[in-house]
């Protein structure tokens, strides 16, 4: 027979390991690696928990790698480097965004509020650097001698939200995506205006490209496949679409039929590689129009960095809700050679 006493201890019991459970979920959570970014000896991570240096043990290959905490303000999501040190993304969902500068040492050198939702991600090129924001904003910024940022102008909103940013490699051109699957094209000459006190207008111009039929999720530039100086635009999208569109918005290139939720993109050795959200990685081969994946499937990789090797082996670091996964990138490796699919052949004319 159970006592009301039994019954109090029961409950309390209960409750314990419910809190407990939660507790653990909610530091999990904050554990999980949003954005990894390859240095010399490891790695850079961010997580709801904040910023880490990351460097693995050389003693032993199983052994536990030196983590080293070295930046939190709020919540920090997306990093990318900066001359001299690092500017991280984040802030507190439904209230506001964040933007941290961080020296090399790990110093916080500022920290501003942006927009009215978290930055979900960042591009910087010398000492410009742009920002996509949950509220579907995105925000163009100039990095002082000191490594201190201002915004300089918001260029428009994406309905739902801005996934995605990206400049070229002169920092003339910037690349944003979101949610409403539009990919917008600017000129930094339309925002330098700003600066120099002479624009007419609230609005910068940009050019639309409107192929994709599902949110955009990454973009990037990649090499002119015609040997031109022009770089070419790559973007992925939540069905698994890759569209390769030139910079006055012509569509050139389209991969159906890949693994939905492509987060990480980035061009290599002439390729183009993907990291999707069924955990494995692809090699879009833009001159055979092969595929290649890479690795056993397993947690969604929501991000992707390349570490370039001169002369040796390239290895691609993803960000994981389970950690980071590394993947060697060999062109002569025949085991990725053989790991080839017909998938990904020319999709349809893009709507308009």
């Amino acid at each position: 027979m159970t006592t009301l006493a039994d019954s109090t201890k029961l409950a309390a019991m209960g409750l314990t390991v419910s809190m407990s459970l939660a507790i653990a979920q909610i530091d999990a959570a904050r554990e999980r690696v949003t954005c990894v970014l390859g240095e010399p000896t490891g790695w850079i991570e961010c997580s709801a928990a904040g910023v880490f240096r990351v460097q693995p043990s050389v003693a032993r290959q199983d052994g536990d790698p030196h983590r080293e905490r070295i930046a939190i303000d709020g919540r920090m999501f997306v990093g990318a480097r900066r001359d001299g040190g690092y500017l991280f993304g984040g802030g507190l969902p439904g209230k506001r965004g964040r933007v941290v500068s961080v020296d090399r040492a790990g110093r916080t050198v500022a920290s501003i509020d942006v927009a009215r939702d978290v930055v979900l991600a960042i591009a910087v090129h010398e000492n410009a650097f742009a920002i996509a924001c949950a509220d579907g904003s995105v925000h163009v910024g100039a990095i002082d001698r000191s490594g201190e940022p201002r915004i300089v102008r918001e260029l428009s909103t994406h309905r739902g939200g801005a996934y995605a940013v990206a400049f070229d490699a002169s920092g003339s051109t910037l690349v944003s995506g979101g949610k409403d699957g539009l990919v917008r094209v600017y000129d930094a000459e339309e925002w330098a205006r700003d600066e120099r006190g002479d624009a007419d207008s609230s609005q910068v111009r940009c050019l639309e490209l409107d192929s994709h039929t599902s949110p955009v999720l990454q973009v990037a530039f990649v090499p002119a496949r015609d040997g031109t100086h022009t770089p070419e635009i790559a973007s992925s999208s939540e069905d698994g679409a890759v569209r390769i569109h030139s910079k006055n918005g012509r569509l050139l290139r389209s991969w159906l039929g890949l693994a939905r939720d492509v987060r990480g993109l980035a061009p290599w050795r002439g390729s183009l590689v993907i990291a999707a959200g069924d955990g494995r990685l692809a090699i879009l081969d833009r001159a055979s129009e092969q595929v290649r994946t890479l690795g056993e499937g397993g947690p969604a990789l929501l991000s992707l960095g390349i570490v370039r090797c001169v002369g040796g082996i390239d290895t691609a670091l993803c960000a994981t809700r389970a950690g980071v996964r590394r993947f060697v990138l060999d062109p002569s490796d025949p085991v990725h050679r053989q790991k080839r699919e017909d998938a990904g052949r020319e999709s349809p004319q893009p709507r308009r």
